[in-house]
């Protein structure tokens, strides 16, 4: 008796977790109006990423603010303490891409 009282509470804690995981993963999906987003959501090595910053949204201390930059790279097991790998942008310049 006290071992299906166990399974059963076990089986029970397993649909809960697996309720509440599929809920917040609904809830992130369906999110609109957040102030940073990403598309695709779920990106690969392989895609193209479009990040959006929506000014209207949070401060709004960038609303009507007609040029924003933006410098992104990545710091690896691979990169000198401070050093940043796979820069897309240079510091301080207005760059197309």
């Amino acid at each position: 008796m006290l071992i299906s009282e166990h399974t059963t509470m076990s089986q029970n804690n397993s649909y809960i977790k697996i309720f509440v995981y599929t809920c917040c993963l609904v809830w992130y999906l369906l999110a609109d109006g957040q102030i940073v987003s990403l598309d695709p959501t779920f990106a690969t090595i392989k895609d193209t990423i479009t990040i959006t910053f929506d000014a209207t949204q949070g401060s709004k201390g960038l609303a009507g603010v007609s040029q924003v930059y933006m410098h992104a790279g990545l710091i690896t097991n691979l990169s000198a303490p401070g050093g940043w790998r796979y820069v897309q942008g240079n510091w301080g310049q207005d760059d197309p891409r």
